[in-house]
């Protein structure tokens, strides 16, 4: 009984981890099919197994499944370190897109070539992800 008691992970990770749920089936809802991809963790380079796997990642589907958008999620206590490496990622793999959400202050953090902003919409996909994802999140409260 104990063992089953035990947590093997940190406490805020199942909580992320519905968060990214949630963001990855509202975009995939929200998204043609025929032309984008959603997926939770997935790889950002498809031929490495080895990369990185942002907590949402949209491909394009259409350009053989190139990296357009991805978001990363954190806490407070973790959000430097996080925008750091995602404008890197970003850069590394020349994704559109990516964002940043502080699952403790529930701030978005939008980064695009040589722009830090605060802000949770995607101008490529002409989305608010702020709005989608309590949107989505209202139907489990």
């Amino acid at each position: 009984m104990a063992t089953l008691e035990k947590s093997w992970t940190r406490p805020e990770a199942g909580h992320r981890k519905f968060i990214a749920t949630v963001l990855t089936h509202a975009l995939s809802r929200q998204l043609m099919r025929t032309n984008f991809e959603v997926v939770q963790e997935g790889n950002i380079d498809l031929h490495n197994p080895d990369s990185d796997a942002p907590d949402v990642i949209i491909y394009d589907i259409r350009n053989n499944y190139t990296p357009v958008l991805m978001i990363e999620l954190c806490t407070n206590a973790t959000v430097e370190d996080t925008l750091r490496t995602v404008e890197i990622i970003r850069e590394i793999y020349f994704v559109n897109e990516a964002f940043v959400y502080n699952i403790d202050s529930e701030e978005w953090h939008a980064i695009t070539p040589g722009k830090l902003t605060f802000t949770s919409i995607s101008n490529q996909f002409k989305v608010e992800l702020s709005e989608l994802l309590q949107h989505y999140l209202h139907r489990y409260i």
